[in-house]
């Protein structure tokens, strides 16, 4: 199933997306405007000044823009600037297989261990779709059937090719290699007729309900134990706990800390001893 092979995968960290900043209000078109009146009502003078109050009025309109340049540039003006946002893809550069849709969704999900507290809003694949598919329906559109994702995943794949470079980390190299196997994953699907939003939709859906899951067994033992206030026995607690955390792990979802429902826990000596010798 793609969903276990997704649960599967382990964690890497969330994909980072920079976005150039918004334009503020005012333009360098305006202090363009008011440089060229300058320059115009200056040429009407004397022929012996005309120049130097155009090289004037040339460095004033260039001040201007500068000043209104500086808030986009993270370094002051030189010969080398440094713009905020995203930098123009090297179409080359094999590293574009990690920036396509797809991959994105994957990194996503690997960073979200199944029982962990999903993200509001993140923007994945198959969103976009749905609200495609359902804009359509409720303005009484044709709804024309998509492939699922399908065509750009296969186009992605035939233009860029996951590599590992000599300067890659072993994080970055460790990604990489759970990525080509989820993307073998999803071939596999697509000959079984699983769409690529299909699968990324059900692992996605899978731990929003896995959380879900985990967090209402936290709130329930939380509850009993409340109920039974000053009479409430760790030991009892901890049996829940345990019960629970068996079928968490079956579905290799987070299991239950217990110190996130007994205040002030502190394990038994022992417990987190891995059996290392000294």
């Amino acid at each position: 199933m793609l969903v276990a092979a997704f649960v599967a995968l382990g964690v890497v960290g969330l994909a980072i997306w920079l976005f150039a900043p918004s334009l503020k209000e005012g333009s360098p078109r305006d202090a363009k405007s008011a440089a060229n009146r300058k320059v115009k009502d200056l040429s009407q003078k004397k022929a012996s000044s005309a120049q130097g109050e155009a090289q004037r009025a040339r460095q004033s309109f260039r001040e201007a823009i500068n000043e209104k340049a500086k808030e986009f540039i993270e370094k002051p003006l030189t010969n080398a600037l440094h713009f905020v946002g995203e930098i123009p893809l090297d179409p080359d550069d094999p590293d574009n297989a990690l920036r396509t849709q797809t991959a994105r969704d994957i990194a996503t999900l690997l960073a979200i261990q199944p029982g962990e507290d999903v993200p509001g809003c993140i923007p994945m694949g198959f969103m976009f779709e749905d609200d495609a598919i359902e804009t359509a329906r409720l303005e009484g559109q044709t709804v024309i059937e998509s492939d699922g994702g399908n065509k750009q995943f296969l186009n992605d794949l035939k233009k860029w090719k996951v590599t590992v470079k000599e300067t890659d980390g072993d994080h970055v190299a460790a990604h990489k290699s759970k990525l080509v196997d989820a993307q073998l994953e999803l071939l596999d699907g697509i000959k079984d007729g699983i769409t690529v939003n299909d699968a990324i939709r059900a692992a996605y859906e899978f731990r929003v309900r896995a959380a879900e899951a985990r967090r209402s067994m936290v709130d329930m033992i939380t509850e009993l134990r409340g109920e039974q206030g000053e009479d409430a026995r760790d030991e009892d607690t901890l049996a829940l706990i345990r019960k629970c955390n068996e079928k968490l792990a079956k579905e290799g979802i987070v299991e239950i800390d217990p110190a996130e429902i007994i205040e002030d826990y502190e394990p038994p000596e022992g417990e987190n001893d891995k059996g290392g010798e000294e």
